[in-house]
C-alpha cells in the first residue's frame, strides 16, 4: 500500500460504509494524514490504521472526546502546508494572532481539564475521609459492645463462684 487512497478505498479496506469513514474524517481531520483538497484529496496508507482505531473505539461506545484524547497521544497532528506563505507584514501578523488565539484556546481547555481532575480528586478525598470516619465510629461501637460483653461474662463468673455449684447444675 504505497500509493494514496480515496475515502471509498479506505471504506472498502475496512469493510465500512463510506459515509461512516467520511463522518470519522470530518470529526478528526487533524489526525488523518492526507494530501490535496476537495475531490482530489487522497489519504496516506497510515490513515487506514487511524480510521480503524476510531471505528474500534466507536464500537466500544467511546465518545468523541475520549477518542480525540487517545488520538492526540498516539497520532501526530497533521498540519496542512500552505502553498502561499504570507508575504506582507499584515498577513504575518494575522497568522501570529491566529496562532496566539489557538494557543489560548488549547491552554483554556487544558486548564478546564486540570480543574475537573482536581475537583474529582477533592471529591474522592472527601468521600474517603467520610468513609474513614464511619469506619472509626463502627469500630468504636463494636469495641463498646465487646467491653459490655466482657463485663457481663465477668459478672456471671462471680455469680457462679458465689453459688459454689458447677455451672451445669444451675439450670
Amino acid at each position: 500500500m504505497s500509493r494514496y487512497l480515496t475515502i471509498a478505498e479506505i471504506a472498502k479496506i475496512l469493510n465500512m460504509p463510506e459515509s461512516t469513514v467520511r463522518s470519522h474524517r470530518n470529526k478528526f481531520p487533524q489526525y488523518i494524514p492526507s494530501v490535496g483538497e476537495g475531490r482530489s484529496r487522497r489519504y496516506l496508507p497510515e490513515a487506514v490504521d487511524i480510521f480503524r482505531l476510531i471505528a474500534e473505539r466507536k464500537k466500544q461506545n467511546r465518545n468523541d472526546i475520549e477518542i480525540e484524547e487517545e488520538l492526540s497521544q498516539k497520532v501526530s497532528i497533521t498540519v496542512e502546508q500552505q502553498q502561499n506563505v504570507p508575504q506582507s507584514v499584515e498577513q504575518q501578523q494575522s497568522l501570529v494572532e491566529t496562532l496566539q488565539e489557538l494557543f489560548s484556546v488549547v491552554m483554556q481547555k487544558h486548564e478546564n481539564a486540570t480543574k475537573t481532575v482536581n475537583d474529582k480528586i477533592t471529591l474522592l478525598a472527601d468521600e474517603m475521609r467520610l468513609e474513614r470516619q464511619n469506619t472509626t465510629c463502627q469500630i468504636k461501637a463494636l469495641e463498646q459492645q465487646n467491653t459490655q460483653l466482657i463485663q457481663e461474662i465477668v459478672e456471671l463468673k462471680k455469680i457462679l463462684k458465689q453459688q459454689k455449684k458447677p455451672w451445669w447444675k444451675i439450670w
